[in-house]
């Protein structure tokens, strides 16, 4: 939560799975001026088993960030500011990102970004869907 709570202009969450109470938890430390993007891989079988929840889009549209659907994605991606990255295997869960007395292990690398870094970062965006409320 440093990370987001020290952020100044941008957030970009890649995640698997994504949980509402998660999201909602983590929006708590995120200034209302952050350009956040979500993208989670959403298929329809990770909403039915509740490994991610249909409601993170309407955290998202509330708090006025980009909601994303990426079907082949897997990867646990949380990038600040382009400036740090955590990469690892934490899904943007309350198990995952450690919020629960059940918490799942889980291990990351976080790193500072080099500006040659930043080119390969933009194909994170390459094949996902922007939501908006006709899509959802």
């Amino acid at each position: 939560m440093k990370n987001c709570s020290s952020s100044t202009s941008e957030i970009q969450i890649y995640s698997a799975f994504i949980k509402e109470r998660t999201l909602q938890r983590v929006s708590e430390s995120i200034a209302s001026n952050i350009n956040v993007n979500v993208v989670a891989r959403w298929r329809k079988d990770d909403i039915l088993s509740g490994a991610s929840d249909l409601s993170v889009y309407k955290i998202c549209k509330k708090h006025n960030w980009n909601f994303g659907v990426k079907l082949s994605m897997h990867q646990k991606i949380y990038f600040f500011d382009k400036l740090k990255i955590l990469i690892g295997s934490a899904n943007a869960t309350e198990k995952g990102l450690g919020f629960s007395s059940l918490s799942n292990d889980e291990a990351g690398v976080a790193v500072d970004v080099h500006v040659s870094d930043l080119e390969k970062l933009k194909l994170l965006d390459h094949g996902v869907t922007w939501l908006d409320d006709n899509l959802f």
